[in-house]
């Protein structure tokens, strides 16, 4: 495999509104615009190939002397555009404190004092405690300047004291920062517990002093870490009714604090769809929806914000509503669709085909197999791409279904062998994938009803068998064939079967819980 360059991989990460923006501001400025050239030049290579750039400027004798300087330049420079296309609170309260910071050199006290308790009544709302111990800095380059030298001692207390009170809970703060990303390094490693050494590194980190009351945090950031570092423990020991528990929390100081909502809108979008899968793990469907109806509401102020909804929102409803086999609404439809089609230049790839898999497998769950071969086509068309193989594998076998359902037997003799060959470099060709082509080779080449039948039957009973192994039942996540067999086999709708097969599985997974809490209180 090659070795990517920093460069390449840059100007591949942006989005359509990132690359516009940078051409813009690069149109803006003065002087040689040869790393706008440049930087086309790369945006066009499907891989990292400095020989064919090279080549693109084969007319300048100095290019390829200057490359590295050039590369560096437009490297600074994207990122230069990035800061200033995602420019928000951040950058604002910096501007401020650099105003403070101009007004000072100019011996205009007044105007930056005035600044100054603007920029620290912000700062403090939104509880940046490093922000505030800068302006306090600048506070006392004020007093020194202008303050009658009787009231200095008092002022300087004051001030003293501010700072004391601002580092206490800034060190309060960095205590549970630690906590949390301890608790998110096990859930990123492990998922869940699994052994009991991994509940004991659990139990180390909750016997932590300022774990034990919410009392302890001394700042609303300090609380929502608090309960976010409970809840992560909770879902590592499978106990989604106590995640949902210091969910709610954590989402509750959030809209009691307006300030820092809004500083932390992505973060708190996030913590609505897990709050939502916690409820839907503990409570059920019906109560995980109007979690998911807020995150809608939020006020969407800048693009990636929109983006963060759409894929928090959107696409959660969406993949939702087809796990739990329920009607989506033509409203909803809809507006998935505008979302998808204005932002769809934006999206990461992996949003794209996530988007172009929930239509495949809603359509499919209509038993609408025509339009569920046009997102399916949609999905094998996208540009190849490394990321979620397990898609890439699966929308192949998806594909076969669709193509049995319309009765295209020629082509799904061509798909089975293109569909191995895929599966099998992937290096994801195991026994379910296997007997699910074997089964639509065999079933194109009976003409009989009963024949199929008989057919059905017996795959039915393999895969069940196969799907017994926990690493091998991963891959119907992507696609129930258990359901679409029994729908054929029954000659119901494939929703009536699809929802009885989910129905199983919550109902399993709460009993589960049920018994771990019981063991646990024993």
């Amino acid at each position: 495999m090659k070795k990517q360059d920093a460069l390449f991989q840059l100007i591949k990460s942006l989005t359509r509104g990132e690359k516009r923006n940078f051409r813009i501001l690069a149109q803006l400025t003065a002087g040689d615009k040869k790393y706008l050239q440049l930087f086309d030049a790369i945006d066009h290579l499907e891989e990292y190939d400095e020989q064919k750039i090279i080549k693109k400027f084969k007319h300048d004798d100095k290019f390829e002397k200057q490359l590295a300087y050039n590369k560096n330049y437009l490297y600074s420079s994207i990122l230069n555009s990035l800061a200033y296309f995602h420019k928000g609170i951040d950058a604002e309260e910096s501007s401020i404190g650099m105003h403070v910071q101009i007004l000072l050199e100019k011996n205009l006290y007044f105007q930056a004092r005035k600044q100054l308790n603007k920029a620290k009544e912000s700062a403090k709302q939104r509880e940046r405690f490093e922000e505030l111990l800068k302006l306090l800095r600048s506070e006392v380059d004020i007093m020194m300047a202008v303050e009658n030298i009787k009231l200095m001692p008092m002022g300087m207390k004051e001030i003293e004291n501010a700072e004391r009170e601002t580092l206490d809970k800034l060190e309060n703060l960095w205590s549970y920062r630690r906590m949390e990303r301890q608790a998110q390094i096990l859930h990123l490693s492990r998922h869940m517990a699994r052994k009991e050494n991994e509940l004991e590194e659990l139990e180390q980190l909750l016997a932590h002093e300022l774990l034990q009351a919410e009392s302890k945090a001394t700042s609303t950031r300090a609380k929502i870490l608090y309960n976010d570092v409970h809840r992560r423990v909770a879902f590592f020991k499978g106990e989604h009714a106590k995640a949902a528990f210091f969910g709610r929390r954590v989402i509750d100081l959030y809209e009691l604090a307006p300030a820092i909502l809004e500083d932390d809108k992505l973060i708190y979008l996030k913590q609505i769809v897990v709050l939502a899968h916690h409820v839907l793990w503990s409570e059920g469907y019906e109560p995980a929806l109007p979690l998911l109806e807020k995150m809608k509401s939020v006020k969407i102020s800048t693009p990636q914000e929109r983006l963060a909804r759409f894929e928090k929102y959107y696409i959660y409803v969406m993949s939702l509503k087809i796990t739990m086999a329920d009607d989506v609404s033509a409203e909803f439809l809809l507006e998935f669709s505008d979302e998808l089609e204005a932002l769809e230049n934006e999206l990461a790839v992996v949003t794209r085909l996530n988007a172009s898999w929930l239509y495949a497998t809603y359509y499919m769950g209509i038993e609408d197999y025509s339009a569920a071969l046009h997102w399916i086509n949609k999905f094998l068309n996208h540009p190849r791409t490394n990321v979620r193989s397990d898609l890439q594998a699966g929308m192949r076998l998806m594909n076969l279904v669709t193509h049995f359902e319309l009765g295209n037997y020629d082509l799904i003799e061509y798909s089975i062998k293109s569909t191995y060959r895929f599966i099998y470099k992937l290096d994801r060709m195991h026994k379910y994938e296997r007997r699910f082509i074997r089964f639509f080779r065999d079933a194109i080449a009976l003409s009989d009803p009963a024949a199929q039948r008989d057919l059905m039957l017996e795959f039915r009973a393999e895969i069940v068998e196969i799907l017994q192994d926990p690493f091998e039942s991963q891959a119907s996540a992507i696609y129930s064939i258990v359901a679409w067999l029994d729908a054929k086999l029954e000659q119901v709708p494939v929703s009536v079967t699809r929802r009885r097969e989910v129905d199983l599985v919550f109902r399993k997974a709460r009993e589960a819980e049920s018994v771990a809490v019981i063991a646990a209180d024993a």
